[in-house]
Order: C-alpha cells, then structure tokens, then sequence
C-alpha cells in the first residue's frame, strides 16, 4: 500500500472503524530473510514470506504520514488476511518492531529514493 499510494487514496472502512489488516514485510527485513534462507537446509516446499502478523492499512498509511481517507467497505471485503509465519520463524528471528507499521516505514523510507 505504501508504493501504491496516490493523492486522494481511500480505504475501505469497516464496521468496527478499522481499516482491513494484511500481512506485510519491511524491504530490509525482506533482505535479510532471503539471506538468511539461502543456505538453510531442509526447507520446506513452501514457505510464507512476511513479518508476524497483520498491520491495518490504514496505520501503515498514518505512519507513513501519507493522507487517505474511509469509504464504506463493500460487501464481502475481506478483512483480514495473515499469513501463517511459524515455519519461516523456525529459521529467521524478528523483533517487534519487524512486525509495526512504523517500523515497516522506516525501512520503507531508508530504502526509497525520492522523485
């Protein structure tokens, strides 16, 4: 959502007032854990690459300090979508702040070069 974000970006809104959560990676956490998996054995055949957990977009949004705004969630939306992480945690070590919208956003900002 971050890369995607444009002037007068809206998020849906659902009923609780939250914006839906999805499972992210900070692109330096991202590095490091394609490091740390190149030469581990025993790998299984699939693996989920992302940080523990699940951010609402709209905090990512508000960390990140880029505007947006709520509209109504359609029927259906989905939302929340976590990817299991438990077997790449078995391989890769993260902190907390690997798994906060602020700290996804300082890897965000560290890594982007501005237009």
């Amino acid at each position: 959502i971050l890369g995607g974000w444009r002037e007068g970006m809206q998020i849906d809104q659902l009923s609780d007032t939250s914006t839906p959560r999805r499972s992210y990676i900070g692109p330096e956490t991202l590095t490091r854990v394609i490091q740390g998996l190149v030469n581990t054995h025993d790998l299984p055949d699939i693996l989920n690459i992302a940080a523990p957990g699940a951010i609402e977009m709209g905090h990512l949004l508000d960390a990140a300090h880029l505007d947006w705004s709520p509209r109504p969630a359609p029927q259906g939306v989905i939302e929340n979508v976590e990817l299991s992480t438990k077997l790449l945690e078995r391989h890769i070590e993260f902190t907390t702040q690997n798994s906060t919208a602020a700290g996804i956003v300082s890897e965000w900002r560290r890594v982007t070069v501005p237009n």
